[in-house]
């Protein structure tokens, strides 16, 4: 028998603009093309392009894996870009002012010409005179087609040239009263003096109907080859694939600058899995993960004018997007998404993360486009985001789950009118908007429908909180028809000339379940009637709590700066509200969106005059941004580093940069927390964070010039609070495989000193105290591993789910299972009973028996070959559920929780369940028989969870259950003895002063944290597996009751309790 084992090692594999496709693809031998590496790159391998322009399309030859994705990176210090542009040549003169090229492509509605750094404009009447595109330069019709007419329409103005418009195209917006929301464009099928027809079948109808030329608006024509006439215009023959220009001045074009649309598509990921792309611009063509997509990430990616399109079409949306990502788990982050007549991203899917992006200037058609389209996607994140510049809305959403945060928007409505900043229809939407600013919408001309919150007909479920909104010229949050489940808390909206809250209360509709409670504003506004809306402060059809009038409250209400003052009448003017006021400070939450103290500001991190890169500019059309100083030698370049957590180490004996204490800083062998650091890029430089305490790494400014001798231990480095000045911020640059640190004040590197007291010395090329290796601190697979934090989150009775920590690197997790005490150590002698393998956590095992302990044994196959140690864990599948008879007794009950008037019962769940009574007598007025005396009172569910209310406080029930079996039969009765709450009543503990969590793991909606007899003041704080706090709350009292909503998703989480001697953490799961 012939056994073959192919052992597959990652690689790196290098590209160039000088290599050869022949190539073996080394750093030495690179190959010249991106397609050729594409075709051999398999799962783990780093395609490493060179600095260049490559006129092709991205696209892997096949997907890469968990742990073991294919990357897609310029070479470190090396600017990269993807053009689907063509550069034109051998241009013949035309007539007159306009020149000619043969071109052999056409690519229809995505024709694309650029002049330079200038996007030409198709031929067009009245002319762009200005270049700007959401200024149209448009006239107005004097008549034109109804409503009701589709086939066969026409717009007439007496200014319009009388050439042949046939072939070409109309533009127009409609804005009569009630109207405007929405532009159009369409083909023109014939045309006369002062007249052209063509036809609307528009889908919506309402595009028509409340839009027609008849009505009035702003048109312009374009697509003729007569209209050609001004600088920067252009037009193509399709017959006879000839490209038509006229430069400024009526020069002729050079060759090469002129550059035309020759691929839709510059990054193809549809149908691929795992897939990395980083460091690298995209010209003139879009990025897809349309379909079939998932798990792939792009990071620090540039897209400039990515899907341009004429736009005529029958829907309200183009479907043209620079960036779309649908599938599940991609992620977008870092990146600069810029210029495109519709659309910036479009976002769908499930799981996917937009974050960190610097998105602007689209919709240039008035569509209901937008840079965020966000529509039909589900558990999506939309975080900290910059988007500005857009004909009708900043964000344009419809989706389910999912969270909008952080985010800075501002400039919409360009063109139209009736939109916002942010705009959602219907539900339910069950999304969360929070932490955001939305600012500075204006409409053009005399439209004034400039909206900041836009939740339109029928919006539901939706949770607003913490947001700014400022400088809008109509509402800050506007609420259309049957509003319902809205929750409106803790916003700031101020300086909206028409008012704070809006409404079109139609016929027939009314507002359910509106909150809006803790919210300021800085004037009060009577309606002025006069359209189907009603502007006012606070909307008449809510629940209005806590809410105030008063710009004196913020620090510079004329400079925008809403935080609040101290003393101030916001603060402590708020009530409480459960998972948005958690951690508020003082007698009781402030009210908008900032509780004194808070400085959080939204939107990117990164400083986009350097680009997402640090690099500074490609050269692209669009680009507003500079080429960065780093302040060290040129023959050191930008170590480009991936923002992560990092070891910094001399390369000569692994001794690694410390933070043991305080703020001191040494080097040591340790791998503890001390010596990692996370290292972030914003900008043109580093910040270097230390794990232990959280705080930056810093040099005393004046250590640039006084540590000029070899020692001098009274300006040792430090770490500090805060990496706001330039010895606190870091240029790392890289030569081969060392690293140097600079700080951004001082043109002098980090120098071990010779084992000595470290000090910053001159650059000196060779001096082996500079260098440094820095390399990651997070966990990677490899024999030494070990798979920890193992946690059951879910049992049923045939099955286990097990989560755990993640490591990098990995192929495949393999999870097994023994009964218990079979496992002898060897994973092959005895075969375990069942196997289940995944590429990610929770793995769950199926196929066990009910009732019956076993020993889980994880390990994982790491990319390069090889495994991790074997970990274990046992656990017990539940016992079966009991059917329901009258020869049952319900096991397990027991209180949960009390109030004053409620006490709430669990007990064990059983089949066949018509529904479960549970009645309350008040202690020793129990007989026997639930019918005499008649119970104080009575509860009727068909789940293992009830709660009984209308009791007396302080009192003491005997609380009866029994189930009504499907097949009209009872099972016996059980009793219980339960209290209700009052500050007199008697406290149920196991010890003095014990801290207890119940019920662990949590599968309802609510965990209990109790303090015994504590008698003191307890600060309760919740941090998820990545040490982020999400919950801060200071209590007197001795216990307290924590939401499900308050962990947020399911996972492991650790519950930190502080009293004034002791600290206690306790693990928690929430399934």
């Amino acid at each position: 028998m012939l056994f073959i084992v192919h052992l597959s090692h990652a690689r790196d594999i290098y590209v160039s603009k000088k290599g050869n496709d022949s190539n073996n693809g080394s750093a030495n031998a690179p190959f010249l093309t991106i397609n050729k590496a594409s075709a051999v790159a398999q799962p783990g391998d780093i395609i490493v392009i060179g600095g260049g322009t490559y006129e092709e399309v991205i696209r892997p030859a096949r997907s890469g894996r968990a742990g073991a994705p294919i990357v897609y990176t310029s070479k470190p210090g090396e600017k990269v870009i993807i053009t689907a542009m063509q550069a034109l040549n051998g241009w013949q003169k035309d007539k007159g002012s306009i020149y000619k090229t043969k071109v052999n492509w056409d690519l229809g509605q995505e024709n694309f010409v650029m002049n330079g750094n200038v996007a030409m404009d198709l031929a067009r009447w009245p002319n762009n005179t200005d270049g700007k595109p959401f200024t149209l330069n448009s006239l107005r019709n004097d008549g034109g087609s109804n409503k009701n007419v589709s086939n066969g329409a026409f717009l007439t103005s007496s200014k319009i040239p009388n050439i042949n418009w046939k072939g070409g195209a109309i533009f127009f917006y409609g804005d009569r009263p009630g109207s405007g929301w929405i532009a159009w464009k369409a083909f023109i099928t014939s045309s006369s003096s002062g007249r052209v027809n063509f036809n609307l079948d528009k889908n919506p109808t309402w595009i028509r109907t409340f839009h027609d030329p008849a009505s009035k608006g702003d048109f312009y024509l374009e697509g003729v080859k007569d209209a050609l006439d001004y600088q920067n215009e252009w037009w193509f023959n399709s017959k006879t694939k000839e490209l038509f220009v006229q430069m400024p001045n009526g020069t002729a074009p050079v060759n090469g600058k002129v550059q035309m649309r020759r691929r839709k598509v510059t990054i193809d990921l549809n149908q691929r899995n795992f897939i990395e792309i980083k460091n690298l611009a995209v010209f003139g063509g879009a990025i897809l993960m349309k379909s079939n997509s998932n798990n792939n990430r792009l990071y620090k990616v540039s897209s400039f004018y990515g899907n341009h399109t004429q736009g005529i079409f029958k829907g309200f949306n183009a479907g043209k997007p620079s960036v779309e990502v649908n599938g599940k788990n991609n992620v977008v982050e870092k990146c600069e998404i810029a210029f495109s007549a519709a659309t910036g991203v479009r976002l769908g899917g499930s799981s996917n993360k937009l974050e960190n992006n610097y998105i602007h200037d689209f919709n240039y058609l008035g569509s209901y486009d937008a840079p965020l389209v966000a529509r039909g996607g589900t558990d999506n994140k939309i975080l900290r985001n910059t988007i500005f510049n857009a004909g009708r809305d900043g964000i344009n959403f419809n989706g389910n789950r999912c969270e909008i945060g952080y985010n800075d928007v501002s400039r919409s409505n360009l063109i139209n009118d009736d939109c916002a900043l942010f705009y959602t229809v219907g539900g339910p939407q069950n999304t969360e908007i929070h932490h955001n600013w939305f600012h500075d919408a204006e409409g053009r001309g005399k439209l004034k429908k400039a909206a900041g919150i836009y939740l339109d007909n029928d919006a539901e479920a939706f949770s607003v909180h913490h947001n700014v909104v400022w400088n809008v010229e109509w509402t800050n949050v506007q609420i259309n028809w049957d509003g319902k489940d809205l929750d409106i808390f803790n916003n700031t909206l101020v300086k909206a000339k028409g008012g704070t809250m809006g409404a079109w209360h139609k016929a027939g509709t009314k507002f359910t379940n509106v909150k809006v409670w803790n919210n300021i504003t800085d004037r009060k506004v009577t309606d002025q009637a006069g359209n189907q809306e009603t502007e006012v402060t606070w909307e008449p059809q809510s629940d209005k709590q806590n809410n105030l009038i008063d710009k004196n409250s913020f620090v510079n209400h004329a400079g925008n700066n809403f935080k609040l003052k101290p003393n101030a009448k916001a603060v402590d003017y708020g009530r409480v509200i459960n998972g948005i006021t958690n951690g508020y400070k003082g007698k009781a939450p402030d009210v908008g969106a900032y509780e004194l103290g808070d400085n959080w500001v939204p939107g990117i991190n990164w400083n986009p005059e350097f680009g997402p890169t640090g690099l500074g500019c490609y050269g692209l059309p669009g680009e507003s941004c500079n080429n960065p100083d780093t302040g060290g030698d040129a023959s050191r370049p930008d170590a480009n580093l991936d923002d992560g957590i990092y070891y910094i180490e001399n390369p000569y004996d692994n001794k690694k940069l410390n933070s043991p204490n305080g703020r001191t800083v040494d080097l040591a062998n340790t791998s503890a927390d001390s010596a990692k650091w996370e290292i972030v890029k914003l900008g043109n430089y580093y910040t270097i964070k230390n794990l232990r305490n959280n705080e930056y790494f810093e040099v005393p400014y004046a250590a640039c010039e006084k540590n000029d001798t070899t020692q001098n231990p009274n300006l040792n480095f430090g770490t500090w609070t805060e990496a706001t000045a330039n010895h606190q911020k870091w240029s790392i640059t890289k030569v081969g495989e060392d690293y140097f640190l600079e700080p951004l004040h001082c043109s002098k590197v980090v120098d071990r000193n010779n084992g000595n007291t470290m000090h910053l010395w001159a650059f000196q090329k060779g001096n082996k105290n500079q260098n440094w290796k820095i390399v990651s601190a997070e966990e990677k697979c490899n024999i030494d591993s070990e798979i920890s934090n193992l946690a059951i989150t879910n049992t049923t009775e045939t099955s286990l789910t097990l989560a755990f920590d993640e490591i990098k690197n990995v192929s495949k997790y393999e999870l097994r299972a023994w009964v218990k005490g079979q496992f002898t150590g060897n994973i092959n002698t005895p075969a375990a009973l069942v196997y289940k393998g995944g590429n990610s956590s929770p793995l769950t095992i199926e196929g066990l028996e009910a009732g019956t302990p076993y020993t889980l044994v994880l390990r994982a196959i790491c990319a390069s070959g090889g495994t991790t140690k074997l970990v274990q864990i046992d656990a017990t599948t539940l016992r079966g559920k009991e059917a329901c008879n009258n020869q049952v007794i319900i096991e397990n009950f027991k209180v949960k929780s009390s109030t004053n008037s409620s006490i709430t019962v669990t007990f064990t769940d059983l089949l066949n369940v018509k529904t479960y009574e549970l009645r309350a007598w008040p202690k020793g007025q129990f007989t026997g028989n639930i019918n005499s005396p008649r119970a104080t009172s009575y509860e009727g569910s068909s789940i293992p969870e009830m709660t009984i209310d209308g009791l007396q406080q302080g009192t003491e029930y005997t609380l009866v259950l029994r189930a009504i079996c499907n097949a009209r039969v009872t099972t016996q009765l059980v009793t219980l003895n339960g209290f209700t709450k009052s500050s007199f009543a008697r406290k149920e503990v196991s010890k003095a002063n014990e801290v207890l969590v119940y019920p662990n793991p949590l599968k309802l909606e609510k965990i209990t944290v109790s303090f015994g007899n504590s008698n003191q003041s307890s600060r309760i704080l919740i941090y998820d597996t990545t040490g982020k706090m999400i919950f801060n709350k200071i209590t007197d009292k001795n216990a307290v009751n924590l939401n499900r909503s308050d962990f947020g998703s399911t996972g492991i989480y650790f519950i930190k309790v502080e009293q004034h001697n002791k600290t206690i953490t306790k693990k928690v799961i929430i399934q």
